[in-house]
């Protein structure tokens, strides 16, 4: 029998940090007990242009773009007024990009860890 190679897929996770925090971590598990590879906005600092130019790149060469959607709009860049996480999804959602997926979090309740596992 044929043994065929599995791709590794690197997954790009976006969300505002502070407030998604559970979200993040309960989706990066998802992603290494898949077997792929997460990236994400919190191995960077919110800061200057070459930061989000830094950060597309990433995205740019991610195979899938995961957006957790909160109820909060996290750190304003200044010369924008938007925040970070809005410019990343204003970016990811560039037709030339290839698909990606979408995870609404934001739930009140102990289990939002939870749901974001399943949600993966």
């Amino acid at each position: 029998m044929v043994d065929f190679i599995r791709k590794r897929l690197q997954v790009f996770v976006s969300s505002t940090f502070t407030d998604l925090r559970q979200e993040r971590q309960a989706a990066v598990e998802a992603i290494l007990t898949a077997g792929h590879i997460p990236a994400g906005m919190e191995l960077f600092t919110s800061g200057d242009e070459s930061q989000m130019e830094v950060i597309n790149q990433w995205i740019n060469e991610s195979d899938v773009y995961l957006l957790i959607l909160g109820g909060g709009y996290g750190s304003v860049e200044p010369r924008t007024g938007k925040s970070y996480t809005h410019l990343v999804l204003d970016f990811g959602a560039k037709p030339s990009l290839s698909p990606r997926g979408i995870l609404s979090g934001g739930m009140t309740d102990e289990g939002r860890g939870t749901h974001a596992a399943r949600s993966l």
